[in-house]
C-alpha cells in the first residue's frame, strides 16, 4: 500500500503524524511510503532521517493526496477539500464529537462527497480506554501547568507567583477541573512542582484512583456548584480539562460570576477552548498570541497545546497509532475492520457514509449500517 503522510497546514500545528521509527516499521511489512518534504522538521526530523528510514520525499502537497492511505494528525481543511479523492482512507484526528453542535458538519460532508474512508484517532476505544486520544491530552494538561506557571509572572499579567516551594512562602494554588487524561498530565507536572493540588470530578471511582495514584499529594473533591466555586476563588491556577459532548446538555461548570471572585492575576488553562464549554469566559487563541484578560484573570485558551511541544507529541503520537495504520495497511480498511474492535470504533466515514452513530448525531447526519456496507466492500 501507498501511504502517505502530508505537512499539517492548520495554524499553530507542527507535529508530524509519523517519525522515521515508525515509517522504517511500515517498510519492513513492504510498504511505499511517502513523506511530504519537510513535514517533519518542526518535530526535530529532517528529510534525510526519513529517506535513512526507507521514506520516499515528495515536495508537492497535492501529490501526498493520490496515496492509498493518508496518515494526518489533524483534519483536512477546506482548502485541501479538492485534494480528496475518491476510495482513499484517512487517518487522522477528526473530532466530529466534540465541539458545537453540527459545527464540523462541512467537513463531514467534504468526506463523504469525496467517497473516503476516514478513521479518527479519538473515537478509537480499547478497554474502555481512548488509547490514541489519551497520550495528546496528558501532553495538553501537562504542559497546561507549564503555560500555567510561565503566565502567573508579572510582566506577562500574572499575580508573580512561582509554581513550586520555597521555605517561608505559601505554596501555589492549583485547581484542576476534570480527572481524566487532561487532568491526570496535569496533576503530575503540578504536583512535581510541589503545588498544592485540587482536582475535581464528577466521578467517584475516578476519584478515588487518582488518590491512588498521587496519595496524599493531591486533594480529591467532587465537582458540585460549592466546591467548584470555592476552589476556583481561591487558585493562582485553574487548569479545565473537561470537554462538552454536543449531544449532552450544556453547564458552565466556572461562571463569569466566578472568575470575577478569582484573584486578580490568576490565571486559566482551558485546554477544551470550547466558547460554549465550561468556562464562561473562554475565547479560543493562538500560539502567536496565546492570552487575554477578562476580570483581570489572564485566560490561556490555545486548542492545540500538543503543537507547542511537536518533538516529543509526534514521537507519542506515531508509537500510539502506528499499530493501527499497520492493521490498515496491511489488511486494507475492510478486514482490519472486521478483525479489530478498537479499530472498528474509530471508524467515522466508510466508502462515503458516516458510519459512527455519535459523530453523525453530533453533526446532524445520518448514520449508515456499518456492517451493511462491511458485506458489500
Amino acid at each position: 500500500m501507498i501511504i502517505g503522510v502530508p505537512s499539517e497546514v492548520k495554524s499553530g500545528e507542527n507535529r508530524v503524524a509519523l517519525t522515521p521509527q515508525a515509517v522504517e516499521a511500515l517498510k519492513e511489512n513492504g510498504h511505499r511510503v511517502i513523506v511530504e518534504k519537510d513535514a517533519g522538521i518542526a518535530s526535530g526530523y529532517s528529510n534525510e532521517e526519513y529517506k535513512e528510514a526507507g521514506a520516499e520525499i515528495e515536495s508537492s502537497h497535492e501529490k501526498l493526496f493520490e496515496s492509498n492511505l493518508i496518515v494526518k494528525v489533524k483534519e483536512v481543511l477546506p482548502k485541501e477539500y479538492g485534494l480528496l479523492k475518491e476510495g482513499t482512507i484517512i487517518m487522522a484526528y477528526l473530532h466530529f464529537t466534540e465541539g458545537l453542535l453540527g459545527s464540523k458538519r462541512g467537513f463531514a460532508e467534504a468526506l463523504i462527497k469525496a467517497k473516503v474512508t476516514a478513521f479518527s484517532y479519538d473515537t478509537v476505544q480499547a478497554g474502555g480506554l481512548t488509547p490514541l486520544l489519551a497520550p495528546m491530552s496528558e501532553i495538553a494538561g501537562h504542559n497546561g501547568v507549564i503555560m500555567g506557571a510561565y503566565h502567573l509572572q508579572t510582566h506577562l499579567g500574572g499575580e508573580g507567583v512561582m509554581i513550586g516551594r520555597m521555605a517561608g512562602c505559601k505554596p501555589a494554588e492549583v485547581v484542576i477541573i476534570g480527572g481524566g487524561s487532561v487532568g491526570t498530565g496535569a496533576a503530575k507536572a503540578a504536583v512535581g512542582l510541589q503545588a498544592n493540588v485540587t482536582i475535581l470530578d464528577v466521578n467517584v471511582k475516578r476519584l478515588n484512583e487518582l488518590n491512588d495514584m498521587f496519595g496524599n499529594k493531591v486533594t480529591t473533591l467532587v465537582s458540585d456548584r460549592k466546591n467548584v466555586e470555592e476552589s476556583v476563588k481561591k487558585a493562582d491556577l485553574v487548569i479545565n480539562g473537561v470537554f462538552f459532548n454536543p449531544l449532552r446538555t450544556r453547564k458552565r461548570i466556572v461562571t463569569k460570576e466566578i472568575v470575577s471572585h478569582m484573584k486578580p492575576g490568576s490565571v486559566i488553562v482551558d485546554i477544551g477552548c470550547d466558547p460554549d464549554g465550561p468556562i464562561e469566559t473562554c475565547q479560543e487563541t493562538h500560539h502567536d498570541h496565546p492570552t487575554f484578560t477578562c476580570d483581570g484573570v489572564v485566560h490561556y485558551c490555545v486548542p492545540n497545546v500538543p503543537g507547542a511541544v511537536p518533538r516529543t507529541a509526534s514521537q507519542a503520537l506515531s508509537n500510539a497509532i502506528l499499530p493501527y495504520v499497520r492493521d490498515v495497511a496491511n489488511k486494507g480498511w475492510v478486514k482490519a475492520v472486521k478483525e479489530n474492535p478498537a479499530l472498528k470504533t474509530g471508524l467515522n466515514i466508510a466508502n462515503g457514509h458516516f458510519v459512527h452513530k455519535e459523530g453523525a448525531a453530533c453533526q446532524k447526519m445520518d448514520c449508515h449500517d456499518l456492517e451493511e456496507i462491511l458485506k458489500k466492500a
